[in-house]
């Protein structure tokens, strides 16, 4: 009997721990509506626990989170859009089409995030008909491969190859294809940010992007230690998305594994050599807000690295359309409209500054919102207060550079 007791103590205080775990890590004193992101954080942790409990019963933990958060891919009839599923060349896609609407609209390819290994079209739904209602434009939201199945250029191809056939299909969909914008969160805005680079580039006239929506985006992989991913380093601490994680993202997309996590994770991809390219400028923490800054980023350059990683890997860490802040001066110029959101809260967050540094300084049209108080996917969570803005703030933009043209408007009044 006193065994059992024990037992039973035991487990009832493993459940204790783990639910305080899930439940009551706090947030920092600053934080908006602490309690509702806390929920958030809660559901996330409980689909990431599942996984790493799976993994240590020898189950894929990938599959896992995408069995509990895929959600339902059926499609949820809504009394404001005509929502249809197609394929795009061969790639899944969802269209949402406000009622009412004539021909010549605006149109928005939709890019989802989830590390490029979860996330869907399904999972999506809410916060892609929000945009769509909210901006009455046409979005086509892609389903495109994931990691580690698939790795680097899978997912990336999968959404220049919806992008194109949307634009030179636009006219089918009652949309202008001259006024098509670009947007994703997370992994999806490094897809966007890539896709719209690449489309930039292009000789094609007829396939150029109006302006591209960036929500906090991951951008390079290059320097895992920027400031907010030194800050934002703890899986167990009380964010959505921290540096382990993110790490684990990157390699499932560069790699198809995670045979080089420790060495990522010590930054050791980032060598003492990159200091003398060009990249280095492209990433210099010092472009960076000050109140970022520690002592550390503000003293002499200093890295060790690992040569021999730094070769295999950087086919894929170097390339643009693996990480888009790496882009150069030229490529950059002949960007459309950039809107970048930031989180407070997020070790993505360096790379959005970054990025808008680099814009600004080109002389580039960009609009940075940065959200303190808030955490990495707050754009998801549809109950928070901070969601319904960052809509309508990106709605604001897409109004003004997609579908009545700020280029043309300035030109017209001398600006």
């Amino acid at each position: 009997m006193a065994m059992f007791l024990k037992s039973c103590s035991i487990i009832f205080a493993v459940i204790a721990v783990g639910l305080t775990y899930i439940f009551y890590t706090p947030l920092p004193d600053d934080a908006v509506e602490p309690w509702k992101q806390l929920l958030g954080r809660s559901l996330c942790r409980i689909v990431f626990g599942s996984a790493n409990i799976a993994e240590l019963l020898g189950y894929n933990g990938v599959n896992t989170i995408r069995s509990l958060g895929d959600g339902s891919q059926e499609i949820t009839p809504d009394e404001d859009l005509e929502i249809s599923d197609a394929k795009f060349n061969g790639v899944d896609v969802r269209i949402y089409k406000p009622k009412n609407i004539d021909y010549n609209n605006p149109g928005l390819v939709y890019l989802h995030g989830g590390g490029w290994t979860i996330g869907t079209i399904g999972s999506y739904d809410p916060l892609v008909k929000k945009i769509a209602k909210s901006s009455r434009f046409v979005v086509v939201s892609v389903g495109y491969r994931r990691a580690p199945e698939h790795v680097f250029p899978a997912a990336f191809d999968d959404c220049l190859t919806a992008t194109r056939y949307f634009f030179k299909n636009a006219k089918q969909y009652s949309v202008d294809p001259t006024r098509i914008g670009i947007s994703g969160d997370s992994a999806g805005g490094n897809l966007a940010a890539a896709v719209t680079l690449k489309l930039s580039k292009d000789a094609d006239p007829n396939i150029k992007p109006k302006a591209q929506v960036l929500i906090y985006p991951a951008l390079q992989a290059l320097d895992l230690n920027l400031p907010s991913y030194r800050r934002y380093n703890d899986d167990g601490g009380p964010f959505i998305l921290a540096k382990p994680m993110m790490t684990k993202f990157w390699l499932y997309y560069g790699e198809g594994n995670l045979k080089l996590l420790q060495q990522f994770l010590e930054n050791n991809q980032f060598i003492s050599e990159i200091k003398n390219t060009k990249f280095y400028s492209y990433i210099d923490r010092k472009q960076l807000p000050e109140k970022y800054l520690t002592e550390e980023d503000k003293s002499p350059f200093s890295t060790n690295g690992n040569k021999e990683l730094f070769d295999r890997v950087s086919k894929w860490l170097l390339d643009p359309h693996f990480a888009p802040l790496l882009a150069t001066d030229e490529d950059l110029k002949k960007l459309p409209p950039t809107y970048i959101l930031t989180a407070e809260y997020d070790p993505l967050r360096d790379d959005g500054f970054l990025l808008t540094s680099r814009l600004r300084s080109l002389n580039k049209e960009v609009v940075h919102s940065h959200f303190d108080g808030v955490q990495h996917a707050f754009v998801a969570l549809t109950f928070l207060e901070s969601y319904g803005r960052a809509v309508d703030d990106i709605t604001k933009f897409l109004d003004n550079y997609v579908l009545h043209d700020m280029d043309m408007i300035k030109m017209n009044l001398g600006i």
